[in-house]
């Protein structure tokens, strides 16, 4: 996944994006551990990036919280694309 070797990931902060301000507030990497343990061990881009990144760039609750909120995003963006493809479909089959 493209996400997770690109710096922009966790470089990056959202600007002016409430939803984005929401998740920092609420975000507590420790919830999440055992996922975090499986990504660093599992992806190598992923695991280069947080050794370079962290603390020296960003802290630790930075890095992962902009990760999950742009992966987040990218799931979100992938079921809105599902759906139009979906009633697209449904569209075309009805009109035939």
């Amino acid at each position: 996944m493209a996400l997770q070797g690109e710096e922009a990931t966790y470089l990056t902060e959202p600007v002016n994006d409430e939803a984005y301000k929401q998740v920092c507030s609420q975000f507590d990497p420790t919830t999440r551990g055992e996922e975090i343990g499986r990504l660093v061990t599992s992806v190598d881009a992923l695991r280069v990036l947080y050794a370079k990144l962290v603390p020296n760039e960003v802290t630790y609750n930075q890095f992962w919280t902009r990760y999950f909120y742009k992966l987040d995003l990218l799931k979100k963006e992938e079921e809105r694309r599902t759906q139009i493809l979906t009633r697209t479909q449904s569209s075309q089959r009805i009109q035939t």
